[in-house]
């Protein structure tokens, strides 16, 4: 992460796949406000992966 807009949703051009909660091309913010490791886990990150 390299600046602050990076914690935030992707930009809309960049989802080109659904989510669990969004369509192609809608961008959300995907947060556990008791663990943030919860949405990491679910996404199978993987050590050093860049995401969104």
């Amino acid at each position: 992460m390299q600046n602050p807009q990076d914690f935030w949703n992707p930009p809309e051009k960049l989802v080109k796949k659904p989510g669990r909660l969004n369509k192609i091309g809608e961008s959300l913010l995907y947060v556990s406000p008791i663990d943030p490791y919860v949405c990491i886990n679910e996404l199978k990150i993987k050590p050093g992966q860049f995401f969104y």
